[in-house]
């Protein structure tokens, strides 16, 4: 089974790729930010998709966007999130079984959750959403 995990703290990709590895996820991408999982995402189908929010903090070359104003934005998960609903991935094979939100933001993740189970619910699919939260215990 085939899993992406998107993180920007390499600590964090470590515990949950060993996390999904003994779960029997024999294929895990790994994505430190936006492009990397775009990236992967395109053309590529996986079992589970593993989404962290908050991208950039810890990154000197994390993916941002400049708005109209001129300020500066780091892409987030729920950048991810919105790319997945608004691209192929609910409209062809690539629909993954499961994901999951790992992030500790907890204005965020709910609102990646509600928009990722609403866009299955338009688009007739069965999918697992969950925020699980990354715990002080891995870390």
């Amino acid at each position: 089974m085939r899993a992406l995990i998107l993180d920007d703290i390499q600590h964090r990709l470590n515990v949950l790729s060993a996390r999904y590895n003994a779960a029997g996820y024999n294929d895990i991408v790994l994505c430190r930010k936006y492009s990397e999982a775009i990236a992967a995402l395109n053309g590529n189908r996986f079992d589970l998709i593993s989404l962290d929010h908050d991208l950039g903090e810890f990154a000197d070359d994390a993916d941002y966007f400049v708005d109209g104003w001129g300020n500066i934005h780091h892409y987030t998960g729920h950048h991810v999130c919105s790319y997945m609903m608004n691209g192929t991935l609910f409209s062809d094979d690539k629909f993954p079984s499961i994901v999951v939100i790992h992030s500790v933001n907890a204005v965020a993740s709910p609102i990646m959750v509600k928009d990722l189970l609403s866009a299955a619910c338009l688009s007739n699919r069965d999918m697992k959403v969950i925020w699980e939260p990354f715990s002080a215990q891995d870390i």
